[in-house]
């Protein structure tokens, strides 16, 4: 710390290589969804396609489960 201050937490970024599914589901984690079902609606994406791209996500270590259908993105 310097004069006390802490320094800003990272924050969260959208990789270029990203999927239009991807951009999706990161941009809601970004603006403060976490639950599966609000994750869901506001990708506008298919059940299948949804869970599909958030296994993608999770196993490229993007996002990660908090537990009860809630998700964050890594820092």
């Amino acid at each position: 710390t310097l004069l006390g201050i802490e320094p800003a937490a990272p924050q969260p970024t959208i990789p270029i290589h990203a999927s239009p599914e991807e951009h999706a589901i990161l941009q809601a984690l970004i603006d403060g969804l976490s639950s599966g079902e609000d994750l869901l609606e506001a990708s506008g994406l298919s059940v299948p396609v949804f869970t599909q791209t958030l296994i993608l996500l999770e196993l490229q270590n993007h996002i990660r489960p908090l537990g009860g259908n809630r998700w964050a993105i890594r820092t």
